[in-house]
């Protein structure tokens, strides 16, 4: 087996387009290979000595990340489909990962959260000095967990696309489905808090300037240094340092998104207004939501009982 070159991953990437792949998922699977190039490298591991194994020490690797198991359960079936495009376009006689085992799917029940979860992430931060990254902090908290957007879609906001108000603002969303939403008044104040900090610190430089982009990455001791924009892994980073912090070790933005769901169910919105706001087709697990909310109501104390 030869080894592997980031020229193949773009041929991978052409590869999945031509399929019909959402352009996510080859982002995604594309990025998830480039992670396991570094995983064989860091672990001194040769191409050629590749097999089930070496992914099962890839997903501890991943989870020791802090990637959650539904991430780290994508990554697995990208590399799969790495190897399955290898074997076809090299010609080789067998697949060192067709035995390897996909993880189950996590399920994360919508009768399992803590309601109170947004509000303690919230007072926490709030309790620490208003920093420009805290106020940034409370934006990403807000942004996932009460307006449910991705992580691809929260790197990729701009100033331009938010419109302030003071009784709720709106927040335009580029990508696949891009869109247009309104914005609860909390997750606006926090934006708009934010922005004069954002403006007071950065906006002289002409790449953050340029850039335009929300969210900005930190790094460096107490987080002094600032980048014209944030990663997919700083944002992990920081959900996983604001969950530790309030002793939630599971804290990921497929749980925040989850959380929003179901705060956008109970204020009432149908299910057009959904779909809508968080930029999906179909109903996927916003009918469980429907269905957790409606079994709520069923059982509550003017419910009837035979």
């Amino acid at each position: 087996m030869n080894q592997i070159f980031d020229s193949d991953i773009d041929l991978f990437r052409t590869y999945l387009s031509k399929l019909g792949r959402q352009p996510a998922t080859v982002e995604s699977y594309g990025r998830d290979s480039k992670i396991f190039l570094d995983f064989l490298n860091e672990s001194g591991t040769s191409f050629g000595d590749v097999s089930a194994q070496t992914l099962t020490r890839f997903q501890e690797y991943l989870i020791a990340k802090g990637h959650c198991a539904n991430s780290v359960r994508r990554s697995i079936i990208g590399i799969r489909q790495l190897y399955r495009f290898l074997q076809d376009s090299r010609n080789w006689s067998f697949n060192p990962l067709d035995e390897a085992v996909i993880p189950e799917r996590e399920f994360i029940s919508p009768l399992d959260y803590d309601p109170e979860l947004i509000s303690k992430l919230i007072s926490n931060i709030q309790n620490q000095s208003q920093s420009l990254k805290n106020l940034r902090d409370l934006c990403l908290v807000t942004l996932l967990g009460i307006e449910g957007l991705k992580i691809t879609e929260l790197i990729e906001l701009t100033w331009t696309g938010f419109l302030y108000a003071s009784d709720g603002g709106r927040l335009r969303i580029e990508g696949p489905r891009s869109r247009i939403i309104g914005l609860e008044s909390q997750t606006t104040q926090f934006l708009q808090a934010y922005r004069t900090a954002y403006r007071a610190n950065v906006l002289q430089s002409r790449e953050f300037a340029k850039k335009d982009r929300i969210m900005l990455g930190f790094k460096g001791i107490d987080s002094k240094y600032f980048e014209p924009f944030v990663s997919r892994h700083g944002v992990k980073f920081t959900m996983y340092e604001l969950g530790k912090q309030i002793q939630n070790l599971k804290l990921n933005s497929e749980l925040l998104r989850h959380n929003a769901i179901a705060r956008k169910v109970a204020l009432g919105l149908n299910t057009d207004d959904l779909l809508q706001h968080f930029g999906l087709r179909t109903l996927g697990n916003i009918g469980f939501h429907l269905h957790a909310e409606h079994q709520l109501m069923d059982s509550g104390p003017n419910s009837q009982q035979n």
